[in-house]
């Protein structure tokens, strides 16, 4: 909740800023999407007479969730106006959706921070972006009472830095539909390494812009 707040206080800020500023090349996206992948993080197992199919396995997996961030790109070149440099704020959630008739889903919230930049395709109305995906340590949830999230002894995911790959194609002024693909590793104390590689679907809204 706290991290939620958190957001949405920033995202007050920086439209506030952009309104007031009026800033030649600047450009504020609301992004929602989901994205599939990564090893698994967390996995309960249920096989008592509460699970709907006798046995149920319920697992958060490093890549997976949905996601919702505000971005703010820029423009600094007047001569090439389609370069823009953008960062975007976010927050990332897991849910399993194995569920059992008396459990809780196991959850797990991050708040991945985005530097990306992105050029227009001169002969088609698709913008590509490149650029590298900061995120912040975090604890996956266990929904049912006496599970305890452990990984080589932790409690929780540490901070992990990765390569952040992305397409969009353009409909209308403002709305853009894109395919993104994160390369990220998390090494852990131990020395292992949690693939939390991802490939996901994003929709974007320009919501301020000069």
């Amino acid at each position: 909740m706290k991290t939620f707040v958190r957001l949405l206080a920033v995202t007050g800020l920086v439209i506030s800023f952009s309104a007031s500023s009026a800033v030649a090349g600047f450009r504020l996206f609301s992004r929602g999407g989901i994205e599939f992948g990564g090893d698994p993080v967390l996995t309960t197992t249920d096989s008592s007479s509460s699970s709907l199919n006798g046995t149920s396995t319920n697992t958060l997996k490093a890549g997976a969730g949905f996601n919702y961030s505000i971005e703010g790109a820029y423009s600094p070149i007047a001569t090439i106006p389609d370069l823009e440099f953008q960062v975007g704020i976010g927050l990332k959630f897991s849910m399993d959706f194995y569920f059992t008739k008396f459990s809780i889903p196991n959850t797990w919230l991050r708040t991945p921070i985005d530097f990306t930049v992105h050029k227009n395709l001169p002969f088609a109305p698709i913008r590509m972006g490149a650029g590298v995906r900061l995120q912040p340590s975090s604890s996956p949830k266990a929904g049912n009472p006496g599970y305890d999230f452990t990984i080589s002894g932790l409690s929780s995911v540490p901070s992990s830095t990765g390569v952040l790959l992305q397409a969009e194609y353009q409909v209308g002024e403002k709305d853009l539909i894109g395919l993104r693909y994160t390369l990220m590793k998390t090494k852990l104390p131990s020395g292992l390494e949690l693939n939390a590689n991802a490939f996901g679907v994003t929709f974007a809204r320009q919501f301020v812009g000069f």
